[in-house]
């Protein structure tokens, strides 16, 4: 009878929070990097004013960084065990 080996990676601690910092930092720079077409188009918008199709898609697709903002904040908690709060990175 065969023996089966099982291997185990043991990730420390520090090693996955400070991939996790990595992320957000990366997020926030994303943020600010699009910050300000984002609140130019978002004003055009207001004032009822058109943008094109390619800001159009920009804003729905590429801009849009809820998917990635809640990745974040659910890696954050479950390492935090969910005691302490996140906060949303793209806020300004």
């Amino acid at each position: 009878m065969a023996r089966m080996i099982q291997t185990t990676t043991t990730i420390s601690f520090s090693v996955v929070m400070k991939s996790v910092n990595i992320l957000k930092k990366g997020l926030q720079k994303l943020c600010d990097q699009t910050h300000d077409r984002k609140v130019k188009l978002e004003a055009e918008l207001k004032a009822n004013w058109p943008i094109s199709e390619v800001d159009k898609e920009w804003l729905d697709h590429t801009r849009n960084l809820v998917a990635e903002e809640w990745v974040v904040e659910k890696l954050d908690k479950a390492l935090n065990g969910g005691k302490r709060g996140t906060r949303k990175v793209h806020k300004k």
